[in-house]
C-alpha cells in the first residue's frame, strides 16, 4: 500500500458531494474512490484523480471489496415529491437496496 488513507464517497457528483470531494481531492495523504452511475460524466469532474466504481449489480461488491475502503461517506440518495409506483420503486432502489448492497461489501473489508 502507498501509506495513503482509502476514502471511499457515494454521492461525489451531487451538490454536497462535489464540494465535498473538492475538499478531499486537495489531501495528499488521501487515496479517494468515487462510486457513480456514469463514469464519463464523473471524469469530466474529478479527472484521473480518483478511482471510479460503477454502481451496477455486478461489480459494486467485487470494486468496493478491492477498493476495501478505511472511510466512507456514504451522500448518495434519491428524493421525489412524487408518490407514483415507478418513484417509489427508484426510492426503495436508490436508498434502501443500494445501501444494503454497499453495507455488505464493506462488512468483507
Amino acid at each position: 500500500m502507498n501509506g495513503k488513507k482509502r476514502v471511499l464517497v457515494t454521492g461525489g457528483t451531487g451538490y454536497i458531494g462535489n464540494e465535498l470531494m473538492q475538499a478531499l481531492l486537495v489531501k495528499k495523504d488521501l487515496e479517494i474512490a468515487v462510486v457513480v452511475r456514469d463514469i464519463n460524466a464523473a471524469k469530466k469532474i474529478f479527472a484521473e484523480n480518483v478511482t471510479y466504481i460503477r454502481n451496477d449489480e455486478y461489480n459494486l461488491r467485487n470494486d468496493i471489496t478491492t477498493f476495501s475502503p478505511k472511510i466512507v461517506i456514504h451522500l448518495a440518495a434519491y428524493a421525489s415529491s412524487l408518490d407514483t409506483v415507478s418513484e417509489m420503486k427508484k426510492l426503495i432502489e436508490s436508498n434502501i437496496v443500494f445501501t444494503s448492497i454497499l453495507l455488505d461489501a464493506l462488512s468483507l473489508c
